[in-house]
């Protein structure tokens, strides 16, 4: 299909997609037509003919796993992320954390990563780590490009490379991919929460797309990975997944975070300065509650005469003019609340050390891995009652309902007023976090990967030899 190829390069070489991150113009169209024709079908692609692939486990006629002395071709999708930008920064800390996991892993599987010229440098290479650079344009806006690409172009080169299995790390995959493959759902937030509870901040037909295909993506894969148990109930009950079909491998904690001493004194942050603080590290989203989180600062302010100000690191995320306008009126009557937007690794180490707590009461979440970041960091937390948050901070937080600002300035102030409180959240939130790793992160995907592709076994990893349904549990390993 040259058109295809010799339009969708010319326009995805075009510089002013990734500056101005401008939608396909009507002369794009015929890229878009012909990646449509390759979604009815992907076998009638010139120079691709069908082909079966010796290792398919649902085609083989003796049924008998791949051999383990064999290597694996797996690939990963991360085109459609862009760092800094959309669900950049979990989804982001999630493939890079994993990835960094499954390189010290001592294996001969080769991973073929599908970034995009944004991206292309985060990610490993060279190896048993094969980029291939997707010259199309990622951001939303193109969407169009996006759809062709996961749709369309992705099912073609699987094919092309003889992937034995792909990771859709990104809640969604392939309508018709044409081999194994398993999903990471990280959470139900703008499907299902926000049309819900916040839907100005999702139109409907973007909320019932994404439900749709998730659903779809769940349903068609082999194996689900949901990065908590709160997850997994949701993917279940809404997506109508069976439990069978998921397994819960929950996030790890970086090294850096656990290593007190810099290996260079980070950049300083532009307005911030020496006065005492309490951090909260959040997008600007509407389901991070940061409303909430302003108005018990301002609170405990006055209860407890705190010298404190109030600072935030995150993206704007999605709808974030409301607390924006906030945050400004708020800063226009003097309120010492400071909105540092996006920062780097090492800025974001040296935050959470020099942060009196960390206050993160989401109303909703799919994992929520700032707690366990602070608790590395040797920082109290005050964490919500609700959600993935307990199952992920156990006992190593104060729990405060997100709905009662009085009860989270009650909790600040006797965090801040109590110093043995305050060392014993310390203590606990190191062994806490100390018990999640990307090491095991990375070893329990591969278990999927190549429970997935037959390889060695042709079961499932969420159940037990007799078929029953595997114990759902938060996988922790604890640290030397």
């Amino acid at each position: 299909m040259p058109g295809l190829t010799t339009r969708a390069l010319s326009v995805a070489h075009d510089p002013q997609y990734f500056r101005k991150q401008v939608s396909p113009s009507r002369a794009d169209l015929p890229v878009l037509r012909g990646t449509a024709r390759l979604l009815i079908d992907p076998s009638g692609c010139q120079g691709f003919g069908r082909r079966t692939h010796p290792w398919d486990p649902r085609v083989r006629e003796d049924n008998t796993p791949r051999p383990r002395n064999t290597s694996l071709r797996i690939g990963i999708d991360l085109f459609s992320l862009v760092p800094g930008v959309g669900r950049g920064a979990g989804v982001h800390r999630y493939v890079t954390g994993l990835l960094s996991g499954l390189a010290e892993l001592d294996d001969d599987h080769r991973y073929y990563l599908f970034v995009n010229r944004l991206n292309a440098s985060e990610f490993p290479s060279g190896g048993r780590f094969i980029q291939k650079v997707v010259p199309l344009p990622p951001h939303r806006s193109a969407w169009p490009f996006r759809l062709s690409w996961q749709h369309g172009l992705l099912p073609l080169l699987a094919r092309l490379h003889q992937l034995d299995l792909v990771h859709f790390p990104m809640d969604t995959a392939s309508a018709r991919l044409g081999r194994p493959f398993v999903v990471t759902i990280h959470d139900l937030i703008s499907d299902v929460y926000y049309p819900a509870h916040h839907p100005e901040s999702v139109s409907w037909l973007k909320s019932r797309y994404l439900f749709l295909l998730k659903r779809h993506s769940g349903r068609s894969a082999h194996t689900v990975i949901c990065v908590s148990k709160t997850t997994a109930r949701a993917v279940r009950t809404h997506y109508g997944v069976a439990r069978e079909n998921t397994v819960v491998i929950p996030h790890g904690v970086q090294r850096l975070f656990f290593d007190h001493e810099p290996a260079s004194p980070p950049a300083p942050i532009a307005g911030a300065g020496p006065t005492p603080y309490i951090l909260a590290v959040a997008s600007l989203s509407p389901h991070k509650n940061l409303n909430a989180v302003v108005q018990a600062f301002l609170l405990a302010r006055e209860r407890y005469h705190l010298p404190h100000e109030l600072r935030i690191i995150g993206m704007p995320g999605t709808n974030p003019r409301p607390i924006e306008r906030y945050l400004s009126a708020e800063q226009a009557r003097g309120v010492p609340v400071r909105y540092l937007g996006f920062v780097d690794e090492e800025t974001l180490r040296a935050a959470y050390r020099s942060a009196a707590l960390l206050v993160y009461i989401s109303h909703v979440e799919g994992f929520g891995l700032p707690p366990l970041e602070a608790m590395a960091s040797r920082t109290p937390v005050i964490a919500s009652n609700v959600s993935s948050m307990p199952e992920v901070c156990g006992a190593a937080a104060r729990f405060v309902s997100p709905d009662d600002t009085s009860a989270i300035a009650a909790a600040i102030g006797e965090v801040l007023a109590n110093p043995g409180l305050a060392r014993r959240l310390i203590d606990a939130g190191l062994r806490r976090a100390g018990e999640f790793s990307w090491a095991l992160t990375a070893e329990r995907t591969r278990e999927v990967y190549e429970r997935a592709a037959g390889y060695g076994n042709s079961g499932r990893l969420g159940t037990s030899g007799s078929g029953e349904p595997a114990r759902e549990v938060l996988s922790v390993t604890t640290r030397p």
